[in-house]
């Protein structure tokens, strides 16, 4: 019988031949994607709630309009639904960009939150304390969007 003789070929970086394209062996990986963005999503949800709720109980607001009043002091519509979609849009938005644009991000996300604020008591959603300052509100939420990418940051590094 006789031997089967096989050439492999390798081409150079510098050929001007068709490259192939390089294959990952991870498995998982997408789902991996999925369970950190979760993680945080999760995350930002368990932090904003008890953060409303010690507020409220120090009398800085109080939310006028939510479901199941006389079972929770927060707005759970706010915690369950708006801070997960928004979580999962921050951490996309600063994973697309880096540096200034992403600082400018968190700027323009903080002024927002805090010019939304008397509007939102203007409709009748919320009614703010004297003792409170929108400005709390740009910085918590400068903190908050940081804190999150930290905690994204680091579930993808620990599962890596």
């Amino acid at each position: 019988m006789g031997r089967l003789n096989m050439t492999i070929v390798n081409l150079s970086k510098n050929s001007n031949g068709p490259s192939l394209p390089k294959k990952s062996y991870s498995t998982g990986n997408g789902r991996r994607t999925f369970l950190s963005y979760l993680f945080t999503m999760i995350s930002a949800s368990l932090l904003v709630t008890y953060i409303e709720i010690w507020l409220i109980t120090q009398n800085y607001y109080i939310f006028l309009t939510r479901p199941f009043p006389n079972v929770f002091p927060i707005d759970i519509r706010f915690t369950l639904l708006v801070i997960p979609a928004f979580t999962l849009f921050a951490l996309w938005v600063m994973k697309s960009v880096s540096g200034l644009t992403r600082f400018v991000f968190i700027f323009l996300a903080s002024v927002l939150a805090m010019v939304l604020e008397p509007v939102m008591e203007d409709i009748g959603v919320i009614a703010f304390s004297s003792k409170w300052k929108h400005i709390y509100s740009f910085f918590g939420y400068a903190a908050f969007l940081l804190l999150i990418q930290s905690i994204h940051d680091w579930v993808r590094r620990i599962d890596n």
